[in-house]
């Protein structure tokens, strides 16, 4: 299982270093995926990374690949930020029932029931403690990103133009 595992994730490094592409698309794309998994948006991520994604004319596939990596903190992250910076003083337990739901087998039709129990005032601190969060990962994730994809162009230019001996 864990031999199974280890040749997954070092097939998936590969696809990744073997994307191809201009590196500031290609930053823009992870940047947009990592803010966009980094929020308490899970239902929708898909289409919002999409969406995102093709307004700043980024990648998509690298964009989709970094959205799923979601974590399980992003949640509360997000309720902590959110009520520090907005003066509604939210539940834990509202937030964590709608997060059982969304992380169940239920459909959207159940998930969005559930979210338009939470209230406006939850959903817009979510939403502003999620994007602040996000902001630094994303940020760190861009220029990571974009020196990453700049030195493999590099290194195949290289080797394209070096000549045979």
């Amino acid at each position: 299982m864990l031999a199974r595992t280890l040749r997954v994730i070092k097939y998936f490094q590969l696809r990744f270093i073997r994307l191809k592409g201009d590196p500031l698309s290609l930053a823009k794309g992870i940047a947009i995926g990592v803010f966009v998994g980094q929020t308490p948006t899970i239902p929708f991520q898909t289409v919002i990374t999409l969406l995102l994604a093709l307004l700043f004319r980024a990648t998509k596939i690298p964009a989709l690949l970094a959205s799923m990596l979601t974590t399980p903190f992003t949640y509360f992250a997000s309720w902590k930020i959110g009520s520090w910076l907005t003066p509604w003083d939210l539940s834990w337990e509202r937030i964590a029932a709608a997060r059982a739901i969304v992380r169940s087998e239920a459909g959207l039709a159940e998930i969005l029931a559930e979210f338009g129990k939470l209230g406006q005032e939850t959903i817009i601190a979510m939403l502003l403690g999620g994007f602040v969060w996000a902001a630094p990962f994303a940020m760190i994730s861009f220029i990571a990103s974009y020196y990453f994809f700049l030195a493999v162009q590099n290194k195949r230019l290289a080797k394209r133009t070096r000549s045979p001996e």
